[in-house]
């Protein structure tokens, strides 16, 4: 299934609670991608993640940091892992978070705006419905981000985006551009599911995360899409790569013994 064409992004919406996305359950024999690929997901030449037995249902692994969070000098980044190829190269896409949200307003550097932005990013990676998914999972060690697209913010938007005592919804800027996304799919005939998934199960998007804040001291003050192409990372994340080896080292070094 090749990437499509697309080149620019579709112009942001915001959502209006028209539709609200799912959460995902998996089957269970599913294995997380950096441990046991091949057991997890039929990945097909062109880099995307499918499940087994429906390559209609694609899925992206995303992640959000915050360097010094709630604190001085906070540093927000998102990364995203869009899938593999044969030969074990990694296909990521990454960046800061941005002084302004998706719509022009001010946007605090926080972990929960760049888990939000991550997935956010996701959606318009890509025209996900040319590629002929009826379903795209983004899967995420989030509950912020699961939670609230599943439940939360449903009730928040019947509220006119306010909490109990009044106070106004945090985030509110990326969770209608998010919504947006969802819905513009709907309209389209793909839905969107979100999964929570295990932090080791997201190392990739993370380590993507994490170098997209350290290689940059530059938020930028404008909302800025990433589009195809992405950038390669061959192999495992390092510290994957560096504890497998060491696993291998000492199961050699014990067969030698014996």
């Amino acid at each position: 299934m090749a990437p499509s064409t697309k080149s620019n992004p579709s112009p942001l919406k915001k959502g209006t609670g028209a539709v609200f996305p799912t959460k995902f359950t998996p089957p269970p024999t599913l294995q997380p991608p950096e441990r046991e690929r091949e057991n997890m997901l039929a990945k097909v030449p062109s880099i995307r993640f499918v499940l087994p037995g429906d390559p209609r249902t694609g899925l992206i692994l995303t992640a959000g940091v915050c360097h010094n969070n709630g604190r001085p000098n906070p540093k927000g980044g998102w990364g995203i892992q869009c899938g593999a190829d044969f030969a074990g190269t990694i296909w990521t896409a990454a960046g800061r978070l941005e002084n302004k949200g998706p719509f022009g307003d001010d946007g605090p550097q926080t972990h929960h705006r760049a888990e939000l932005r991550a997935a956010l990013a996701a959606l318009r990676l890509e025209h996900w419905p040319e590629e002929k998914f009826h379903t795209l999972v983004i899967a995420t060690d989030s509950e912020y981000v699961v939670e609230g697209s599943t439940t939360f913010v449903k009730r928040r938007i019947e509220k006119d985006w306010k909490r109990r005592k009044g106070a106004s919804v945090a985030n509110r800027d990326l969770w209608e551009a998010l919504f947006g996304e969802i819905e513009k799919f709907a309209e389209e005939k793909m839905a969107v599911k979100f999964w929570r998934v295990a932090k080791e199960w997201n190392e990739t998007a993370l380590f993507a995360a994490k170098r997209a804040v350290e290689e940059s001291d530059d938020a930028g003050d404008s909302f800025e899409d990433r589009m195809w192409p992405v950038s390669m990372m061959p192999g495992a994340v390092p510290e994957t790569q560096r504890r497998r080896k060491k696993a291998q080292k000492h199961s050699a070094s014990g067969e030698k013994s014996a």
